[in-house]
């Protein structure tokens, strides 16, 4: 048991001397008010480890002085010291959780073994305490640390979204400038074949009608070769293909990628079998298949939508 300081609180000399010489054996140091009031006065001049309260004094009675104590200092542990005739005030002072009582005239052992489960419990309750401040400031951390990682959560799930936001609006832009990327670049082939068809093609025809020299005519068919090679790449779909095509051509083309014969053409269309090859020789020299051993419907199932 460790050293305490002790405040006793009782009128009676007698038993000033017997508690004071008791404890001083046990390493304690004691000090004596003789009221109530003179232990208000030295409870606020200086701290103490435990108070020993006789509850039959002159003026204050002890009890008021025990709610006193642990109204303003509750940490402070207080044993009752009572005599016999005053067993009903007793339990009325146990009932306010004292810390333990003495019975009048009490002996060493009584007197040491009170004061040493006081103190002991004292220390208890201190440790109780403790560990409950740790728990509570542990908690507390705890509390502020979860708060700061749901705001750290909520600020991220935020960027997340704005981030989603802006990559959905890049998506958009980007699918809007690829269509009109491969709307100008349809444009520009259509052009292109439009022109080298217009432009051309129908000098090229002329030349080989015209007189010309085996040399002449083999330089004719190369240029026509190296055009049919140039504009190729441009010829690869049918909607590009249907812009060199007249109306009637058209459907005429749709009609043999589908495998219909000239005959069967004809009368889909309620045209002369001569008009219908007509549309086909046209056909032929419009897609650059003329003077080339090619299938027209093979040709033109190979031609994408």
């Amino acid at each position: 048991m460790s050293e305490a300081d002790i405040l006793i609180v009782d009128d009676d000399d007698g038993v000033w001397r017997l508690f004071n010489a008791t404890l001083r054996l046990g390493g304690h140091t004691c000090h004596r008010a003789a009221s109530a009031a003179e232990a208000r006065q030295m409870l606020t001049q200086r701290e103490f480890d435990l108070v020993l309260c006789d509850i039959v004094m002159p003026g204050e009675s002890g009890l008021t002085l025990c709610r006193h104590i642990y109204d303003t200092l509750p940490d402070l542990p207080v044993i009752i010291v009572t005599g016999m005739s005053g067993m009903e005030t007793a339990r009325e002072a146990m009932a306010m959780d004292v810390y333990g009582y003495i019975v009048k005239p009490a002996d060493q052992s009584q007197i040491r073994i009170s004061v040493a489960n006081a103190l002991r419990r004292r220390e208890l309750e201190a440790q109780r305490r403790a560990q409950h401040r740790h728990l509570e400031q542990q908690v507390r951390i705890r509390t502020h640390a979860l708060t700061a990682s749901n705001a750290a959560l909520r600020r991220s799930e935020t960027l997340l979204a704005q981030k989603a936001t802006e990559l959905e609006e890049l998506n958009r832009a980007l699918s809007v400038l690829l269509k009109k990327q491969e709307a100008d670049r349809d444009a520009m082939e259509a052009r292109m074949l439009t022109n080298v068809h217009k432009a051309v093609r129908p000098y090229l025809e002329k030349l080989k009608t015209a007189r010309l020299s085996a040399q002449q005519r083999k330089q004719v068919e190369m240029v026509e070769a190296g055009i049919r090679r140039i504009i190729s790449p441009f010829a690869e779909s049918l909607s590009t293909v249907g812009r060199l095509l007249t109306p009637g051509e058209f459907q005429v083309a749709d009609l043999v990628r589908q495998g219909k014969s000239t005959k069967e053409i004809a009368v889909l269309l309620n045209l002369s079998e001569n008009t219908v090859m007509t549309h086909r020789y046209k056909i032929r020299t419009k897609l650059g298949l003329k003077n080339r051993k090619q299938n027209m419907r093979t040709y033109l199932n190979t031609l994408s939508r």
